[in-house]
Protein backbone atom coordinates (compact mmCIF):
# COMPACT_ATOMS: atom_id res chain seq x y z
CA UNK A 1 0.00 0.00 0.00
CA UNK A 2 0.96 3.53 -0.50
CA UNK A 3 0.66 6.08 1.51
CA UNK A 4 -0.13 10.02 0.83
CA UNK A 5 3.13 11.66 1.67
CA UNK A 6 4.31 13.64 -0.96
CA UNK A 7 8.34 13.99 -0.31
CA UNK A 8 8.72 15.66 -3.43
CA UNK A 9 6.60 18.56 -2.39
CA UNK A 10 8.09 22.24 -2.66
CA UNK A 11 6.82 22.96 0.79
CA UNK A 12 9.30 19.90 2.34
CA UNK A 13 12.30 21.30 0.15
CA UNK A 14 12.06 24.55 0.67
CA UNK A 15 12.19 23.39 4.46
CA UNK A 16 14.39 20.72 4.10
CA UNK A 17 11.89 17.89 5.67
CA UNK A 18 10.26 20.24 8.38
CA UNK A 19 7.61 20.16 6.93
CA UNK A 20 5.78 17.09 5.19
CA UNK A 21 2.81 17.41 2.74
CA UNK A 22 0.15 15.08 2.62
CA UNK A 23 -2.36 14.61 0.38
CA UNK A 24 -5.23 12.35 1.21
CA UNK A 25 -7.74 11.18 -0.71
CA UNK A 26 -10.68 12.51 0.93
CA UNK A 27 -12.75 16.07 0.47
CA UNK A 28 -14.33 18.32 2.78
CA UNK A 29 -11.68 17.86 6.19
CA UNK A 30 -13.43 19.38 9.00
CA UNK A 31 -11.21 18.65 11.58
CA UNK A 32 -7.64 16.81 12.31
CA UNK A 33 -6.14 15.39 15.71
CA UNK A 34 -3.93 13.12 17.05
CA UNK A 35 -4.48 10.35 19.41
CA UNK A 36 -1.20 8.21 20.10
CA UNK A 37 0.59 7.42 17.12
CA UNK A 38 -2.38 8.56 14.73
CA UNK A 39 -4.09 11.19 12.92
CA UNK A 40 -7.76 11.42 12.67
CA UNK A 41 -9.65 13.33 10.00
CA UNK A 42 -13.15 13.84 10.49
CA UNK A 43 -14.08 14.72 6.67
CA UNK A 44 -17.09 14.75 4.41
CA UNK A 45 -20.07 17.66 3.72
CA UNK A 46 -21.34 17.38 7.43
CA UNK A 47 -18.22 15.92 8.73
CA UNK A 48 -19.57 11.88 8.67
CA UNK A 49 -16.40 10.44 7.96
CA UNK A 50 -13.46 9.19 10.44
CA UNK A 51 -10.58 8.14 8.94
CA UNK A 52 -7.07 7.37 10.61
CA UNK A 53 -3.49 8.09 9.37
CA UNK A 54 -0.57 6.17 10.20
CA UNK A 55 3.58 6.12 10.11
CA UNK A 56 4.79 8.51 8.60
CA UNK A 57 4.08 7.73 4.78
CA UNK A 58 0.72 8.78 5.88
CA UNK A 59 -0.98 4.78 5.51
CA UNK A 60 -4.62 5.03 6.02
CA UNK A 61 -5.29 2.75 8.81
CA UNK A 62 -8.81 2.37 9.55
CA UNK A 63 -12.02 4.18 8.72
CA UNK A 64 -15.70 4.49 9.51
CA UNK A 65 -18.63 6.60 9.30
CA UNK A 66 -19.93 8.20 12.36
CA UNK A 67 -23.22 7.69 14.26
CA UNK A 68 -23.44 11.94 14.13
CA UNK A 69 -22.32 14.67 11.88
CA UNK A 70 -21.32 16.84 14.76
CA UNK A 71 -17.83 18.11 13.46
CA UNK A 72 -16.93 19.11 16.99
CA UNK A 73 -15.85 15.25 18.28
CA UNK A 74 -13.13 15.50 21.14
CA UNK A 75 -11.11 12.10 20.84
CA UNK A 76 -9.51 10.37 24.02
CA UNK A 77 -7.07 7.74 24.77
CA UNK A 78 -8.06 4.33 26.00
CA UNK A 79 -5.39 1.58 26.35
CA UNK A 80 -6.20 0.01 23.10
CA UNK A 81 -8.20 2.44 20.80
CA UNK A 82 -10.17 6.41 21.35
CA UNK A 83 -13.69 7.26 22.91
CA UNK A 84 -15.85 9.90 22.20
CA UNK A 85 -18.75 11.69 23.83
CA UNK A 86 -21.96 11.02 22.00
CA UNK A 87 -24.47 13.96 22.77
CA UNK A 88 -27.18 12.49 20.78
CA UNK A 89 -27.65 9.44 22.80
CA UNK A 90 -25.78 10.73 26.05
CA UNK A 91 -23.48 7.84 25.31
CA UNK A 92 -19.60 7.17 25.50
CA UNK A 93 -18.41 5.18 22.48
CA UNK A 94 -15.25 3.09 22.69
CA UNK A 95 -13.19 2.29 19.63
CA UNK A 96 -10.46 -0.33 18.48
CA UNK A 97 -7.40 0.59 17.02
CA UNK A 98 -8.91 -0.77 13.75
CA UNK A 99 -12.08 2.39 14.47
CA UNK A 100 -14.71 -0.89 15.29
CA UNK A 101 -17.21 -0.17 18.28
CA UNK A 102 -16.13 -2.12 21.00
CA UNK A 103 -18.60 -0.79 23.51
CA UNK A 104 -20.79 2.02 24.91
CA UNK A 105 -21.22 3.09 28.24
CA UNK A 106 -24.57 5.06 28.85
CA UNK A 107 -24.38 8.38 31.07
CA UNK A 108 -26.44 9.09 33.78
CA UNK A 109 -29.66 12.39 32.79
CA UNK A 110 -28.55 15.76 33.26
CA UNK A 111 -24.63 15.31 33.16
CA UNK A 112 -22.62 19.23 32.23
CA UNK A 113 -20.98 19.20 29.35
CA UNK A 114 -18.50 16.15 28.26
CA UNK A 115 -17.37 13.93 30.04
CA UNK A 116 -13.97 13.11 30.53
CA UNK A 117 -12.61 9.21 30.12
CA UNK A 118 -9.76 7.82 32.27
CA UNK A 119 -8.16 4.61 31.19
CA UNK A 120 -6.13 3.95 33.75
CA UNK A 121 -8.47 4.17 36.46
CA UNK A 122 -11.29 2.51 34.72
CA UNK A 123 -13.17 6.17 35.59
CA UNK A 124 -15.29 8.23 33.49
CA UNK A 125 -15.26 11.86 35.35
CA UNK A 126 -18.91 13.88 34.41
CA UNK A 127 -20.73 17.08 36.34
CA UNK A 128 -24.34 17.38 37.46
CA UNK A 129 -24.86 20.60 38.79
CA UNK A 130 -22.36 21.60 41.46
CA UNK A 131 -20.99 18.21 41.96
CA UNK A 132 -18.54 16.07 40.08
CA UNK A 133 -18.55 12.38 39.91
CA UNK A 134 -16.76 9.28 38.70
CA UNK A 135 -18.80 6.76 37.25
CA UNK A 136 -16.92 3.02 37.38
CA UNK A 137 -16.74 1.30 33.68
CA UNK A 138 -17.07 -1.60 35.07
CA UNK A 139 -19.84 -1.46 37.38
CA UNK A 140 -21.96 1.49 36.68
CA UNK A 141 -21.11 3.15 39.78
CA UNK A 142 -20.75 6.53 40.03
CA UNK A 143 -18.79 8.18 43.39
CA UNK A 144 -19.25 11.98 44.02
CA UNK A 145 -15.60 13.14 44.27
CA UNK A 146 -16.36 17.03 44.80
CA UNK A 147 -18.89 19.81 45.38
CA UNK A 148 -17.90 23.13 44.36
CA UNK A 149 -19.68 26.17 44.82
CA UNK A 150 -20.96 27.92 41.61
CA UNK A 151 -23.48 28.30 39.11
CA UNK A 152 -22.54 26.19 35.97
CA UNK A 153 -19.78 23.07 36.45
CA UNK A 154 -18.45 21.18 33.98
CA UNK A 155 -14.80 18.71 33.30
CA UNK A 156 -11.70 20.62 31.89
CA UNK A 157 -9.15 17.66 32.01
CA UNK A 158 -7.87 14.98 33.19
CA UNK A 159 -4.10 15.01 34.31
CA UNK A 160 -1.96 12.57 36.08
CA UNK A 161 -3.75 8.97 35.44
CA UNK A 162 -6.71 10.91 37.16
CA UNK A 163 -5.01 11.68 39.96
CA UNK A 164 -5.61 14.89 39.42
CA UNK A 165 -8.55 16.73 38.11
CA UNK A 166 -9.65 20.16 36.68
CA UNK A 167 -13.31 21.38 36.20
CA UNK A 168 -13.79 24.72 34.99
CA UNK A 169 -16.79 27.01 37.58
CA UNK A 170 -18.43 30.25 36.44
CA UNK A 171 -19.66 32.20 39.47
CA UNK A 172 -22.53 34.52 40.02
CA UNK A 173 -20.55 37.15 38.91
CA UNK A 174 -20.25 35.35 35.44
CA UNK A 175 -16.53 34.78 36.31
CA UNK A 176 -15.10 31.60 35.10
CA UNK A 177 -12.32 30.03 37.36
CA UNK A 178 -10.66 26.41 36.57
CA UNK A 179 -10.38 24.26 39.66
CA UNK A 180 -7.85 21.40 40.06
CA UNK A 181 -8.26 18.71 42.81
CA UNK A 182 -7.82 15.28 43.46
CA UNK A 183 -9.12 12.79 41.95
CA UNK A 184 -9.32 10.60 44.48
CA UNK A 185 -10.99 12.30 47.22
CA UNK A 186 -11.72 16.04 45.78
CA UNK A 187 -9.42 17.98 48.15
CA UNK A 188 -8.94 21.10 45.97
CA UNK A 189 -5.17 21.96 44.78
CA UNK A 190 -5.39 25.16 43.63
CA UNK A 191 -7.64 27.22 41.94
CA UNK A 192 -7.02 29.66 38.73
CA UNK A 193 -8.75 31.88 35.91
CA UNK A 194 -5.48 32.96 33.72
CA UNK A 195 -4.44 29.56 32.28
CA UNK A 196 -4.10 29.57 28.79
CA UNK A 197 -3.37 25.69 28.05
CA UNK A 198 -2.24 23.01 30.52
CA UNK A 199 -0.37 19.87 29.87
CA UNK A 200 1.94 17.44 31.96
CA UNK A 201 4.85 15.37 31.31
CA UNK A 202 6.57 12.78 33.67
CA UNK A 203 5.88 14.47 37.41
CA UNK A 204 5.69 18.33 36.10
CA UNK A 205 3.00 20.21 34.35
CA UNK A 206 3.36 23.29 32.55
CA UNK A 207 0.97 26.02 32.18
CA UNK A 208 0.77 28.49 29.54
CA UNK A 209 -0.36 31.85 30.59
CA UNK A 210 -0.62 35.25 28.80
CA UNK A 211 2.19 36.98 30.31
CA UNK A 212 4.00 33.73 29.59
CA UNK A 213 5.29 29.41 29.78
CA UNK A 214 5.40 28.86 33.80
CA UNK A 215 6.66 25.30 35.43
CA UNK A 216 5.48 24.11 38.09
CA UNK A 217 6.13 21.19 40.05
Amino acid sequence: PQGCLLPESDITKETQNAVWVYAPEITSIQSITTVGDRLLVIWGENGENLTAFSGNEGFVAAQMQLETTATEIRFQNTFDGIAYYLPSENQVCFLDSQLQLTKQILMPQGIIGEPLVCAQLGEIYYCQGQDVFGLDMEDGISRQIKTVDCVKLQMQGCYFDGKVLAAQAQTQDGQCNTVYFSGENGRTLTQENGIDTLSTFENAYFVHRMAGIIEQR
